[in-house]
């Protein structure tokens, strides 16, 4: 069980959810790996939040996993993008252009099947010409993976 009691779907205990604590900068134009560092929860001791910032599946299955970006302070008509990728290679991906200089929220989600050792990461992306940080406020930026079936 988890914070409040909530158990995951019946049968299935694999699942986590990591966010950041410090917020991280991006540089414009670079697909840049999100470096993941506190865990809300992490049932399985699954996410390694020092070295590779990934999920690693110990039990094969299919996973739900939703991730959230925030872009803070981007310049209008920029692109931002949240990117998932399983063992390496993009599997989901949002990308958000935005006609206000803002905060940009960018989520990203779906079902992933996954054997025992695939390993899921999250990216980031963006072009607004300068160094932009992703915010660091668990509502915001997080990577969620809870396994289903």
């Amino acid at each position: 069980m988890f914070a409040g009691g909530i158990k995951g779907a019946v049968g299935f205990d694999s699942r986590c959810s990591v966010y950041l604590l410090d917020s991280q900068l991006m540089t414009s134009g670079e697909t840049e790996k999100i470096l993941w560092d506190t865990a809300f929860y992490d049932n399985d001791s699954n996410f390694d939040l020092v070295t590779n910032h990934r999920f690693v599946a110990k039990v094969a299955g299919v996973y739900h996993v939703s991730a959230q970006l925030t872009f803070g302070g981007m310049m209008p008509e920029k692109i931002c993008k949240t990117l998932l990728y399983k063992n390496d290679v993009n599997v989901r991906l949002n990308k958000v252009n935005f006609y206000l200089a803002n905060s940009i929220y960018v989520p990203v989600s779906g079902d992933i099947e996954l054997v025992v050792d695939d390993y899921l990461e999250v990216w980031g992306f963006h072009d607004a010409g300068i160094q932009r940080s992703i915010s660091s406020y668990i509502m915001d930026t997080y990577f969620n993976i809870h396994q289903i079936a």
